[in-house]
């Protein structure tokens, strides 16, 4: 056991925040700001969720998850640009569209998620199971797979994934209401492969959505504003979900070939290298309609937040946050 481990058993936090993707990781600087003690469990070895990247090389990271985020809201376009401040987020100005602002990280979107839990204790590698109440203390206890106790807390809010988020309430008494939300919208999550390649500088528009039984986007990474400068154009291959679903479990040289094929027929470029397929099985999700993009249950103190809630959409990840907060500090 690390002694960040034994420090977070030791301790009741304010909060615990389940998942450090851009809803985990906005809940947990909210909520730190506000004078919250905050540990935020992530089952990956870093921050970042669905906008994690890949290495290539020591000097090159390539965006394979959410290249960007698009947002018309006050408060989230409030926080980014105080990113923007900080050096932490770029504005991506010349994919603005009407009223609706683009951002990226710098040097990628995971820089985002890493500042925002930088006042909050990160537990990576670490998987919550199990959730209990101790009623007569109020008191959340986080368990994993071997009911080894991770950490306490006063509070908690999952900012996973709705299939994980409702595995992970299956089982946790008094939390029905939030496992029907969970399990429902899980019935609408979809899969996505992408991939990374390379080829020749070419005037081809930054982002391109074409019409292709394969491919939904393909987006030119070293254009943004962090990665100029590169010999090449390093693009980004997104498939269509619903390509995605009945090829879940093709070989990656499979993916890669497919991926590959429909990207050189649509651009007419010549490759020059490619990386490896990476699966995101909760790619995405459709749009919650309810007027409240999260769930709390002010009994118990526990909620939900996440792009499933909401838009479905980065932006939707960072609003559900942001209103969950909001909500929580009200009661401070």
């Amino acid at each position: 056991m690390t002694a960040a481990e034994e420090k977070a058993i030791n301790i009741v936090y304010d909060v615990v925040v389940i998942g450090a993707g851009l809803a985990g990781s906005m809940s947990a600087y909210l909520l730190a700001e506000a004078g919250q003690s905050v540990c935020v469990i992530e089952k990956s070895r870093g921050s970042g969720g669905r906008c994690g990247n890949q290495r290539i090389d020591d000097q090159v990271r390539v965006d394979m998850g959410s290249p960007y985020i698009h947002t018309k809201h006050p408060d989230t376009i409030q926080v980014l640009d105080q990113l923007v401040s900080a050096n932490i987020a770029l504005h991506w100005s010349q994919q603005d569209k009407g009223t609706t602002k683009t951002y990226i990280g710098s040097p990628s979107l995971t820089a985002i998620c890493r500042h925002l839990v930088q006042s909050s204790r990160l537990l990576t590698n670490t998987r919550a199971h199990h959730l209990e109440l101790d009623h007569t203390k109020q008191v959340w206890r986080i368990r994993d797979s071997h009911f080894q106790l991770i950490t306490q807390c006063k509070k908690v809010i999952l900012c996973i994934p709705a299939p994980q988020a409702a595995a992970l309430l299956a089982a946790t008494q008094g939390t029905e209401d939030l496992w029907v939300t969970a399990n429902q919208a899980s019935k609408h999550s979809t899969s996505q492969w992408v991939l990374w390649l390379e080829t020749a500088h070419s005037d081809l528009k930054s982002i391109i959505c074409p019409d292709h039984p394969v491919i939904e986007c393909m987006i030119k990474d070293n254009q943004k504003l962090s990665h100029k400068g590169t010999s090449c154009d390093r693009w980004v291959i997104h498939s269509r979900s619903d390509w995605a679903s009945l090829n879940l479990d093709k070989s990656k040289e499979h993916i890669a070939e497919e991926l590959i094929k429909g990207f050189c027929e649509d651009t007419g470029l010549e490759l020059i290298r490619h990386g490896s397929p990476h699966r995101w099985l909760f790619s995405r999700f459709l749009p919650n309609p309810s007027d409240t993009p999260f769930k709390w249950n002010e009994e118990l103190n526990i909620g939900l937040a996440g792009d499933w809630l909401s838009s479905g959409d980065t932006e939707g990840a960072l609003l559900s946050a942001h209103q969950l907060a909001k909500k929580i500090r009200s009661t401070l």
